[in-house]
């Protein structure tokens, strides 16, 4: 997992990784445009471009990954993000191919971190991770562009 602002990306990855310009495109892409998924390099390289209020945490899943690693770079409000660094969790139901997602029970420790705009975090295929969640009581609208790198 990574965690930081936009403008150290080239600490963690070269200009011409696709990281980097999943990042890149991320931050350049024009807010006008609408939600939907965008197939920036083919299916190796996916913006999915969301709109939506937070959730309250227990109505949130913790998930993993196998194919891709997600980059959630967040544009425009703030959410809290919670993830698991060391504990196995015990999946709901099976790995959906289809949507590339496996499900979590809650783990009872965790740790959070704020996604505000201007801010990233990579997700690898290890870093079970339960995004979109409400700070505090109030939910908030937010617009994030979650890059999804094939590994």
């Amino acid at each position: 997992m990574i965690y930081d602002h936009i403008d150290n990306a080239g600490h963690y990855f070269d200009p011409e990784d696709k990281f980097f310009r999943a990042i890149q495109y991320a931050v350049e892409f024009e807010l006008a445009r609408p939600d939907g998924d965008y197939e920036v390099e083919g299916r190796g390289l996916i913006a999915k471009v969301q709109t939506y209020f937070t959730s309250p945490t227990e109505q949130r899943l913790f998930e993993n990954h196998k194919l891709y690693a997600d980059i959630q770079i967040m544009r425009c409000g703030s959410e809290r993000q919670d993830v698991v660094i060391s504990e196995k969790l015990e999946p709901l139901g099976p790995y959906q191919e289809q949507k590339d997602v496996t499900k979590y029970t809650s783990p009872a420790l965790f740790s959070s971190i704020v996604l505000h705009p201007g801010q990233f975090v990579v997700y690898y295929p290890d870093d079970i991770h339960r995004p979109n969640c409400q700070i505090g009581f109030d939910s908030q609208k937010v617009r994030k562009i979650c890059m999804k790198v094939k590994l």
